[in-house]
C-alpha cells in the first residue's frame, strides 16, 4: 500500500523536464497566433528535446517553470483582466516577459 501511495505522489509532481516539454509543446502549438517575436517552434522531436535541455540549463527559467505561484498565474492570463492585474506587478512582468522572449 506504500508502494502504491509513494507511486501515485511521485506521479502527481512532474519533473522540470516533464514541465518544460510541456509548457513548449503548448508554446509550438500556440506560436502560429503569435505575432510577438519569440523562438522558432521546435521542427521535429529531436530539436523539441534540444530546445527542452537547453531551456533547463537556464536555472532561473526552471526555478520559474517549477513555481507553483507562477503556474498558476500563467493559467489565469487567459483572461485579459487577470492578465493586465498580473503584468502590474513587476516581478511578475519581468518572468513572463523572460518567458516570452524564449519562446514559452
Amino acid at each position: 500500500v506504500l508502494q502504491k501511495k509513494a507511486q501515485n505522489t511521485s506521479a502527481a509532481t512532474p519533473t522540470p523536464a516533464q514541465t518544460v516539454e510541456k509548457t513548449v509543446a503548448k508554446s509550438s502549438s500556440n506560436t502560429s497566433n503569435n505575432t510577438a517575436k519569440s523562438a522558432p517552434p521546435a521542427a521535429n522531436p529531436a530539436d523539441e528535446e534540444e530546445r527542452v535541455k537547453q531551456i533547463l540549463q537556464d536555472d532561473e527559467l526552471r526555478t520559474m517553470l517549477m513555481d507553483p505561484d507562477l503556474q498558476r498565474i500563467l493559467m489565469e492570463c487567459g483572461d485579459p483582466v487577470k492578465f493586465q492585474q498580473h503584468m502590474r506587478n513587476p516581478e511578475t512582468y519581468r518572468k513572463i516577459v523572460k518567458l516570452q522572449k524564449v519562446g514559452l
